[in-house]
């Protein structure tokens, strides 16, 4: 390979720059250089600018490694600004693989469906205007879709590689790039929808580092380092990337600096989502009920800690294992790692985007217990509970409410009665998916569970743990 090889990410920000660019900087063999696309935050790209390109890895908890400085990232754009620059940067033929992390929300699924939205905002308005280079897109697919388009003229075959927390994500990636081309005008669409066909592969993935929010704490971190910088990137010592093996050109040796290469990735999403992610937003909203800030206050908690061990246990056997993997050394350690102060990981961090999170998180556990005889799973419930609770009921600071985009409707639907909420949220207006609206009796639990934790209070409802 003569060129200088290149990824382009999508969504730049903290998680990627402690995660996929460090893998990338450490993998072995020619180096790889990284197009760093954020959707619109101009303070990060500018700032990254003025010094450098570069920024510092500050790792933060036992075990932790010294600052590290690095220079992976050497271009960045505004997708909101620049348009046509990331349409060109995605089709450049220097461009091997494209990486995104654009979170859950960002894909635009239809909620509780695996299909994309047609009727979300932008999205016909999007594929209406992809023919324009310098139009700016509302979505993120939109963006992707329009550097494919372009490249689809040279045929260069590219890898896709969702680093998000959605299951079969990769999978996930391509139907909707396709059902995206479906809107298009049809040369147009014929053309993409060809294109990624024939030259376009889209890898199941799992990613794992838990990365909080930059503070003044990291910056002085990084100075008494010797490294000047206004935008360090915390993140505790555990990191872990499982792949599949599907790459439709080159792409770097990530195996060689640590990635887990597996035809199990599915599985590994699974202990991911229903182990780690699932355990974290308990955390987050039993923490926010308790008064707490930090994810790390819960995890000590005995009180929380045996509810959300408990939700461990009626996750695990909905799970199937990759081979070797030890569930409860995995559980333990997870409790270490959430309990690292250093992180500062905050409740409303984690808590934010609740109805997209546990879309992914809670129906089909629910139902694979209800077909096993238990349909309404106490600590599940309670999780749905105390996310409910958490965004229309809890007294919180203004610092710690978390982002909820079913904030208004759900509301809304409180009016009706706090024993009404349940039903109103879950089976009529189906907040969490189809899936949930089925499991009649775990709606009722949930709707006894939250009338609980309004009259008898949080410690009460823990009592049963």
């Amino acid at each position: 390979m003569t060129e200088q090889p290149r990824i382009v990410h999508l969504g730049l920000g903290n998680f990627h720059r402690a995660h996929q660019a460090v893998y990338t900087a450490d993998a072995a063999g020619q180096p790889w250089r990284i197009t760093a696309v954020a959707r619109s935050n101009r303070q990060l790209v500018e700032t990254l600018k003025a010094q450098n390109m570069s920024y510092t890895i500050v790792e933060v908890g036992p075990g932790a490694a010294e600052p590290r400085r690095m220079t992976v990232i050497d271009r960045a754009l505004v997708a909101k600004d620049e348009p046509a620059a990331v349409r060109a940067a995605i089709a450049d033929p220097e461009c091997h693989v494209v990486t995104l992390t654009i979170t859950e929300k960002g894909y635009g699924y239809k909620p509780g469906s695996s299909d994309l939205d047609v009727e979300a905002a932008g999205v016909r308005e999007d594929a209406a205007g992809l023919g324009d280079a310098d139009r700016v897109p509302t979505t993120m697919l939109a963006v992707l879709a329009g550097g494919l388009l372009d490249r689809a003229d040279s045929g260069n075959p590219i890898t896709l590689v969702s680093c998000d927390n959605v299951g079969h994500n990769g999978t996930g990636l391509g139907r909707l790039l396709r059902q995206f081309a479906a809107l298009l005008p049809a040369e147009q669409g014929d053309k993409l929808t060809a294109y990624l066909d024939a030259s376009v592969s889209t890898p199941n993935t799992m990613v794992d580092r838990i990365v909080p929010a930059t503070t003044d704490k990291h910056r002085d971190m990084a100075a008494e380092a010797g490294f000047e910088d206004q935008i360090p990137v915390p993140g505790e010592p555990f990191t872990m990337w499982v792949l599949e093996d599907d790459f439709a050109g080159p792409h770097p040796d990530w195996a060689s600096s640590g990635a887990i290469l597996s035809d199990q990735v599915d599985r590994y999403e699974l202990v991911k989502l229903r182990l780690l992610n699932a355990a974290n937003s308990m955390l987050a909203y039993l923490g926010l009920l308790n008064g707490g800030t930090f994810i790390a206050e819960g995890a000590v908690n005995d009180a929380i800690k045996a509810a959300t061990w408990q939700l461990g246990e009626e996750m695990q056997p909905t799970i199937t294992l990759p081979d070797g993997f030890d569930p409860i050394d995995y559980r333990k350690e997870l409790f270490v790692r959430f309990s690292n102060l250093e992180l500062g990981h905050t409740c409303q961090q984690v808590g934010s985007d609740g109805s997209a999170k546990l879309t992914q998180r809670v129906p089909g556990p629910v139902a694979w217990h209800a077909e096993h005889g238990d349909p309404a799973p106490k600590a599940l419930v309670l999780l749905t509970a105390a996310w409910l609770a958490a965004v229309v009921y809890a007294d919180l600071p203004e610092g710690n409410v978390p982002d909820e985009p079913a904030r208004d409707l759900l509301k809304q639907l409180a009016e009706g009665g706090v024993d009404q909420l349940a039903k109103a949220a879950l089976v009529d207006h189906a907040v969490l998916g189809p899936q949930l609206a089925e499991q009649t009796a775990f709606v009722e639990a949930v709707s006894a569970q939250l009338v609980a934790l309004q009259e008898k209070g949080l410690a009460a409802v823990l009592a049963d743990f």
